[in-house]
């Protein structure tokens, strides 16, 4: 009887433990990981970070300013895997101390919403637990705004 209970009891910590591997925190740095893997693959050219973190039906739309304008831009989830691998290929754009802040908004047990500032602008990514894994949706983004007086 006493194995069987130092038996249980070994049973209930391990649910316990797995249960905390997967709950809020767990899931709060899976998210944050998806963000910086989104950011990173164009930061170091690595569009297997994409391919890790980003849904293959992401919708993604920005705007980004031109002579004082601002033009919108749509992305597919394969032009994203291309944009990754030329947008920083010289090195010029962003290294290790380059911004890549996360911040996550909102966290639910399928949803998350979290805010990137990132060289290029901020983007805001919705992101969706898909099979166990936590991967972005949709993205709206902008460049950032001039300066104001």
């Amino acid at each position: 009887m006493k194995k069987l209970t130092i038996g249980l009891a070994g049973l209930g910590l391990m649910i316990v433990a797995v249960a905390a591997i997967a709950g809020p925190d767990g899931d709060r740095s899976a998210v944050h990981r998806a963000v910086l893997d989104y950011c990173e693959a164009f930061y170091e050219g690595k569009p297997e970070y994409l391919e890790r973190s980003v849904h293959p039906e992401l919708s993604k739309f920005g705007y980004y300013m031109r002579e004082g304008k601002y033009h919108g831009v749509g992305m597919t989830f394969p032009q994203a895997i291309e944009l990754s691998k030329e947008w920083n290929e010289d090195g010029t754009k962003a290294n290790e101390k380059t911004v890549k802040d996360v911040q996550i908004l909102d966290l639910l047990d399928k949803t998350a919403c979290a805010k990137l500032t990132a060289k290029w602008g901020i983007d805001y990514l919705l992101l969706a637990k898909v099979e166990g894994a936590w991967k972005i949706r949709q993205v709206l983004w902008q460049t950032h705004p001039p300066a104001r007086d």
